[in-house]
């Protein structure tokens, strides 16, 4: 078993890739941790209710679990490039949300076709985050998102549960520990004052207020809140803006343009109403085939709100620049 677990390491090393892996054991910390944060009211009401029914871990793996893999990767952010009759758009995407299940799904392909040949391996449904973070392959950052050497918080996490027991030894294998902050967030504060809504606490907490952070508001379908001023619209989905001030991520944000473009017709369709595109509606097909295409699957719902905000975000600057 020790030769499966080198293998992996050198062939993980050898991919860019951060690895770490333990025991099942750590998810029964991860768990008692979140209960805890639950009961306390640490963890928001609202969030809870968003992740919890993504939190299965072992539920549905037709094997033996008996080791736990977590893996990152570094990404880059993406443009997604709408017609407009002004002209093209481009509207940035942070890291992670393109083709988000893809890459997971060519990296576990990659280690059956090579260093875990012959294993069993299913995706592993837990707070990749907080797995992560005790395993010692990230940090946290001040804004709750975690960083990994070489990425910053620009990077994917990945967890697979495997039947091949866990090595004793290995620099690879890791065994559960609290939650780190990054030393480099000792008296920074840079997220916190450039987060526009005011999400970041000024506390020693991890947790974010999610009722407030813009990613957690990017990714509903709900009326924007009436204290969010418009003026913080700036992606397609999810928030850039407490990443780009931070700085230990300056100088890795990278942009890859997604392709294809969006239509002048789809875009005109896409910012029209939900009923305006109905379902079998020739148009309405082909902006769910664009997202697809472009590896945002079933995002186009939430993009045509985010579209729009964003959109007017843009022109009111450019009118009060003059």
């Amino acid at each position: 078993m020790a030769m499966v677990w080198e293998g992996l390491d050198a062939w993980a090393a050898g991919q860019g890739l951060g690895l770490a892996h333990s025991s099942p054991a750590v998810l029964d910390i991860v768990k008692a941790d979140l209960e805890a944060r639950r009961a306390t009211g640490e963890i928001d009401a609202s969030l809870w209710e968003k992740v919890q029914g993504a939190f299965r871990y072992f539920d549905g793996v037709a094997f033996p679990g008996r080791s736990v893999i977590v893996f990152t990767k570094p990404r880059p952010a993406h443009y997604a490039i709408f017609n407009l009759p002004e002209g093209l758009v481009r509207v940035p995407v942070p890291p992670t949300y393109a083709d988000y299940n893809a890459v997971a799904r060519e990296l576990r392909e990659s280690l059956l076709a090579g260093p875990l040949a012959g294993a069993q391996l299913a995706p592993l449904r837990a707070p990749l985050k907080n797995v992560a973070s005790r395993l010692g392959l990230v940090v946290y950052g001040r804004n709750n998102i975690t960083y990994s050497p070489g990425a910053g918080s620009y990077h994917e996490l990945m967890g697979y549960v495997c039947d091949v027991e866990p090595p004793g030894t290995g620099p690879g294998l890791r065994l559960a520990r609290p939650p780190e902050t990054a030393p480099e967030c000792e008296g920074c504060g840079q997220c916190r004052e450039a987060c526009p809504t005011g999400a970041i606490p000024d506390d020693d907490r991890f947790v974010l207020k999610a009722g407030r952070c813009l990613t957690f508001l990017n990714e509903s379908t709900d009326p924007w809140p009436e204290w969010l001023p418009s003026s913080v619209h700036h992606a397609l989905v999810g928030c850039l803006i407490c990443q780009e001030a931070c700085p230990m991520n300056r100088g890795r944000l990278r942009y890859e343009d997604l392709e294809p473009t969006f239509g002048v017709e789809e875009t005109a369709g896409l910012l029209r109403s939900a009923e305006a595109t109905r379902a079998n509606d020739p148009l309405a097909e082909a902006i769910k085939a664009k997202f697809e295409a472009v590896g945002l699957p079933g995002y186009e719902t939430i993009a045509r709100r985010n579209l729009a905000a964003f959109l007017a975000a843009r022109r009111a600057t450019s009118t009060a620049g003059g």
